[in-house]
């Protein structure tokens, strides 16, 4: 911590299930570092800071598709519809439809961070000695 920002370092964990052309289920697992600052007021090294992470949106985007394994150039056309061989995938008529290979996944996640940090400052408290004696039912 510094004075008035708080640095929030953190691992982001993600867990990618895909399908591969043997029809089994395929894992890969990776980790992402991070490490950010948020500015509050007031706060010092050595108060009490609470962070609560909340993940508002993860999205993908497969890329680079391709209907053909075999090929060095993935056998996509230049403007990367993924069209070979003069078929076009998107046709409801072709006899055997190619089913594009995705070569990479684009995936985003935004997390917000909730910062709550409270300053610790002592506070002396004094007790007074009771009266010696105390006479119930007397009146001034």
């Amino acid at each position: 911590m510094l004075p008035n920002k708080v640095i929030i370092t953190g691992t982001l964990h993600k867990q990618i299930f895909f399908v591969a052309d043997d029809d089994l289920v395929r894992h890969m697992g990776e980790d992402i570092p991070f490490t950010t600052f948020v500015d509050l007021p007031g706060i010092n090294p050595g108060d009490a800071v609470n962070i609560m992470p909340i993940v508002e949106h993860v999205g993908f985007e497969l890329t680079d598709a391709c209907d053909d394994d075999t090929t060095t150039d993935c056998g996509c056309d230049d403007d990367g519809t993924g069209t070979t061989s003069g078929f076009d995938m998107s046709d409801p008529y072709m006899e055997e439809p190619v089913s594009p290979i995705f070569r990479r996944l684009i995936q985003r996640t935004v997390i917000q961070l909730v910062v709550r940090g409270s300053e610790e400052q002592p506070i002396r408290l004094a007790t007074a000695a009771l009266p010696a004696t105390v006479v119930a039912g007397t009146s001034c």
